[in-house]
C-alpha cells in the first residue's frame, strides 16, 4: 500500500510541476583586464547587465569567487581532490596559491555592502544591490585583483603559460528552483547564465591569444596570420615527429616579455562563458571547413610544430572535433571554433564560439 501512495503521489505532483513558468535569466558583460606576467598577477573591471525575466523580485544576487579555490587547504575544492586520492594540491607550496586579493562591487558609483556566504565561506558572495524585478535590468560593476595559482585546474600559470577559465567574479544561476550558489569542483560545476561578452584584454605585445568568441582588433588578426604562415613555413622545413606534447611544453623555455604592452577585443554573444589562454610560445594553425555555417577554426600549440604530432596538413584537432561534436546536433551557431593544446591541465580544451 505504501508504495502505490508513493507512486500515485509522484502520478499527481507531475502537472503541477508542468504549471511552473520556465524562464532564464541573461547577464551581459563588459570586462577589462590587464596580467602583470612577473607577478602572476590579473587585475580588472567587469561591468554587468543583469536582467531578470523571473516573476520574483530578487532582493540581492549571488556570486560565484571561483578563484578562491585555490586560496587554502580547506576549499570543497582542495577536499575533492583528496578524496579522488591526488595531494598535489594539499602538498603545494603557499607561494603556488592563488586566489582574489581584492573584489569591490559598485551600482550607480555607490559602494556595495557584500559578505561571504557562513556555509561556504570563499566561494560565492551576496551583494546587497537595488531589488530587480520582473523584465528588469539591473547593471552593477566590479573590480578585481586576482593573484593566479600555479596550474592545478582549469584556472592557473605554468611559468608564463596561463589559462583562465572560471576567472572572473560571475553570478550564479536563479532558475524556476531558486539560486544555486556552488562551490568550484575539479569535477563539477559548469551551470550559468547565458549572456553576451565584450572582452579587452592587455598584456605583453608577444603573448599568442586563444579565446571565446571573435576577435575584434585587426592589429592582433594580422599577429595571428603571421604566426600561421611561420608555422606553415617551419612545417614545410621539418615534418612533425612525434613526442609527448606536455612534456616537450614544461621542458621549453619562455622568451623574454616584450616591454611593449597590447590590448586585444573579443566579443561573445549567447554563450554562458568566456575563457582564454595566453602563452608566448604558440604556433598558430588556422584553416575553415563545411561545419554548418562554415567557422573559421584556429589551433594553437605551444611547441615547435615540427615536434607536435597535433600539427597536420589542416587544423585536424579543431576541425575533427568539431565535425563529430555537430554531426547529431546541426549547424554551428557561431564564426568561430578554437582549440588550444596547452602546458597546463586543462590542455585541448574546446572554447566555442
Amino acid at each position: 500500500m505504501r508504495i502505490w501512495t508513493i507512486a500515485l503521489f509522484a502520478i499527481l505532483s507531475l502537472p503541477a510541476l508542468g504549471q511552473q513558468p520556465y524562464f532564464q535569466q541573461e547577464v551581459d558583460y563588459r570586462i577589462r583586464v590587464r596580467l602583470d606576467d612577473s607577478s602572476h598577477m590579473l587585475s580588472g573591471d567587469v561591468g554587468l547587465t543583469y536582467t531578470t525575466h523571473s516573476p520574483d523580485t530578487l532582493a540581492f544576487i549571488y556570486f560565484h569567487l571561483w578563484g578562491n579555490a585555490f586560496r587554502d587547504r580547506s576549499t570543497a575544492f582542495a577536499k575533492q581532490k583528496l578524496r579522488t586520492r591526488s595531494a598535489v594540491f594539499y602538498f603545494a607550496k603557499d607561494s603556488n596559491l592563488g586566489s582574489y586579493e581584492s573584489i569591490d562591487f559598485l551600482a550607480r558609483g555607490e559602494t556595495l555592502s557584500w559578505s561571504l556566504d557562513a556555509q561556504q565561506p570563499g566561494y560565492r558572495t551576496g551583494p546587497a544591490a537595488r531589488a530587480a524585478a520582473a523584465g528588469c535590468a539591473s547593471r552593477t560593476g566590479h573590480s578585481f585583483v586576482l593573484k593566479v595559482p600555479a596550474s592545478f585546474s582549469r584556472l592557473g600559470h605554468t611559468g608564463q603559460a596561463y589559462q583562465f577559465t572560471q576567472w572572473y567574479p560571475k553570478p550564479a544561476v536563479y532558475d524556476r528552483e531558486g539560486w544555486h550558489p556552488m562551490p568550484y569542483l575539479d569535477m563539477g560545476e559548469f551551470y550559468s547564465e547565458f549572456g553576451s561578452f565584450d572582452v579587452e584584454i592587455t598584456l605583453p605585445a608577444n603573448y599568442v591569444v586563444g579565446a571565446t568568441g571573435v576577435l575584434e582588433t585587426a592589429s592582433e588578426r594580422e599577429f595571428l596570420e603571421k604566426k600561421a604562415a611561420y608555422t606553415r613555413q617551419l612545417m614545410d622545413v621539418a615534418p612533425p615527429q612525434k613526442e609527448d606534447n606536455e612534456a616537450v611544453a614544461r621542458k621549453d623555455t619562455f622568451p623574454a616579455s616584450s616591454p611593449e604592452w597590447k590590448t586585444i577585443r573579443y566579443t561573445a554573444g549567447r554563450v554562458h562563458d568566456f575563457a582564454w589562454f595566453a602563452d608566448k610560445r604558440f604556433f598558430v594553425l588556422k584553416g575553415e571547413r563545411p561545419l554548418g555555417l562554415r567557422p573559421k577554426s584556429r589551433y594553437l600549440g605551444p611547441t615547435s610544430p615540427t615536434r607536435k604530432p597535433g600539427f597536420g596538413k589542416t587544423p585536424s584537432p579543431t576541425s575533427t572535433a568539431a565535425s563529430a561534436l555537430l554531426r547529431p546536433a546541426g549547424e554551428y551557431p557561431y564564426p568561430h571554433a578554437s582549440a588550444v593544446m596547452s602546458a597546463l591541465s586543462a590542455g585541448a580544451e574546446w572554447n566555442i564560439p
